[in-house]
């Protein structure tokens, strides 16, 4: 977001007339200098009319033809003011973030704490997506550690249904053609053929979009679980691929609205544990990076090619280029985000950071507190070892 565009500064610039130039040229404006010399003809006009008798044969100047007036209307001239000049309005202006941000804290009263999407440290922010998006994929781990198999399933349950549904209205049809010859009477039939018709092409319909939904689902998922955390990840991609923090905080935004559609598509009669689209450690990877290849090119000016996304996710070229096409299916193309969503999901980002240290301090502090005095000095632990011998030095570096 920017204040003004440079189209229409220089349009701006093109139509913004001088106060000058804005007055008609048919209007006669009379100023302190001009009506003296008014006066001052209106003396003399005898001795120009008999100049001008004598010189009514020869054609006078154009010039000249202006002040052939009489002496009343050459002392009534009133000086007609100049018309009102219309300045052209400066373009509309466009809040910056740094206005959007400052009237958000204000409108808070700053008892809530947000993140400055522009200022905010980028290794702060990958820091913090990391650990939220490595809680997602562990607890997914757990809750549907057969995802792949089970949507493999869905799939060939939605195929076998499909076939099921095409032989039972294919023998529907075959049976209407007997009644046809036995009863004569097609009229009948044929509204009969397509009231069902009508009624099969909803499902069919739902079944469809939902077997291609699950086959773009697919697409992310990999044999084997790659090796490298999802932190070294994204400072991989950071350090060869740099992006702006908007890029990452799409992330969330789109894998939100991903599974969101994927909540739509299910049905009243679909099992509660029946999950169309789950972030795992199979295809967290790949989502990532087609997700930074698709933002990078949306809100970005100057982004790279497919080539290096590919070798930096360290995907085979012609697979990125897949993942990409079905990414942005997966999306319907809506990679639009507004200001306030972007901001939204930051503060949602930092307030899940914020939790995750202090739970971690109440932990560390309660593992301290729980730990059983001991008298035997034998029995004591590495690391209350470790902190004995920081406070009182040992013997052997006094000698030393």
């Amino acid at each position: 977001m920017v204040s003004s565009s440079y189209s229409s500064n220089n349009s701006y610039n093109k139509y913004s007339f001088r106060p000058s130039h804005s007055i008609p040229t048919t209007n006669l404006n009379v100023d302190n200098n001009v009506i003296p010399n008014f006066q001052h003809t209106s003396g003399s006009t005898n001795q120009n009319l008999q100049q001008h008798q004598h010189q009514q044969q020869r054609p006078s100047p154009l010039h000249q033809h202006s002040f052939t007036t009489s002496d009343n209307s050459l002392t009534n001239i009133v000086p007609t003011p100049p018309q009102a000049i219309n300045y052209v309005t400066e373009p509309d202006h466009y809040m910056t973030y740094g206005e959007f941000f400052s009237n958000l804290s204000l409108a808070d009263g700053n008892d809530e704490e947000h993140i400055n999407i522009v200022d905010y440290p980028v290794n702060d922010l990958i820091l913090m997506l990391s650990c939220l998006l490595t809680k997602i994929i562990e607890a997914n781990d757990k809750l549907h550690p057969n995802h792949f198999d089970s949507t493999i399933a869905i799939r060939q349950k939605l195929k076998e249904e499909k076939r099921q549904k095409k032989l039972q209205r294919k023998q529907h049809h075959q049976h209407q053609e007997d009644l046809q010859q036995k009863q004569q009477d097609p009229n009948r039939i044929n509204v009969n053929e397509s009231i069902i018709e009508d009624d099969s092409s909803d499902g069919d319909e739902e079944d469809e979009m939902k077997n291609r939904y699950l086959a773009n689902v697919l697409a992310f998922h990999g044999t084997n679980v790659p090796g490298i955390s999802l932190h070294a990840y994204l400072s991989r991609v950071l350090k060869y691929c740099p992006v702006t923090n908007e890029v990452f905080l799409s992330l969330l935004v789109y894998f939100d609205r991903i599974a969101k559609k994927a909540n739509n598509l299910k049905k009243e009669g679909d099992p509660d544990g029946e999950q169309l689209f789950v972030m795992d450690s199979y295809n967290i990877h790949r989502l990532i990076i087609s997700g930074i290849t698709v933002s990078s090119k949306f809100f970005s000016d100057i982004f790279y090619k497919n080539l290096r996304y590919a070798k930096v996710g360290g995907l085979p070229l012609e697979e990125l280029n897949y993942l990409e096409l079905q990414f942005l299916l997966l999306l319907d193309f809506k990679l639009m985000i507004s200001v306030e969503d972007l901001q939204n999901y930051g503060d949602l980002l930092l307030r899940f950071w914020k939790r995750e240290q202090i739970t971690n301090e109440l932990v560390h502090n309660t593992s301290i507190d729980t730990i059983p005095p001991s008298t035997d000095s034998g029995s004591q632990l590495p690391s209350q070892q470790s902190n004995s011998s920081e406070v009182q030095p040992q013997p052997q570096q006094t000698h030393s």
